[in-house]
């Protein structure tokens, strides 16, 4: 049992053992509807108390994709907030120094909003791109903060603009 411990410590097979995680959850996810909430219809006609991002998001998949655009959005916002897991997920690992069993509940954790009953990424609303901004705007603040890199308050300016432009 150790040794299987020690295997999956490894950055390239955890790496790898992450990467059939979102494998996994892609697949499961995608084949799930498409959600739309009411909000969605605010979105697709602009209404004035919509923020502008995801109106841009999700009207550029609109016309890029047409009638198939809900699919290839709800792909998109899975794409995104995998890569975002994985940077916050390496993030914490670095600095908090976790045994594997926690760094898997930290996953289970930050995979939670995107399966059932949240279902963030399947819904077209703006909760899709957001919650991989939070997440990013999160780990860009603990490198800033806690690692001492300076350059990433670029990237927490930006990931900041970015999701005040989206959920206000």
């Amino acid at each position: 049992m150790k040794n299987i411990l020690k295997t999956l410590n490894s950055n390239r097979y955890e790496k790898l053992f992450l990467f059939f995680v979102f494998i996994f959850s892609f697949v499961y996810l995608i084949s799930k509807p498409v959600i739309i909430s009411p909000d969605t219809y605010g979105y697709l006609h602009v209404n004035i108390v919509r923020y502008p991002v995801y109106i841009l998001v999700l009207r550029g998949f609109k016309i890029i994709f047409g009638s198939s655009y809900e699919i290839i959005l709800v792909a998109f916002q899975l794409i995104i907030s995998f890569i975002s897991i994985f940077i916050i997920y390496f993030n914490l690992k670095s600095l908090l120094n976790l045994k594997f069993w926690f760094r898997i509940i930290l996953l289970i954790i930050f995979l939670f909003p995107l399966y059932p009953d949240l279902y963030t990424a399947n819904n077209i609303c703006s909760e899709g791109i957001s919650y991989p901004l939070y997440l990013l705007l999160i780990s860009y603040t603990i490198d800033f903060l806690f690692k001492h890199q300076q350059q990433k308050i670029i990237y927490l300016s930006i990931t900041l603009i970015i999701l005040s432009l989206t959920r206000g």
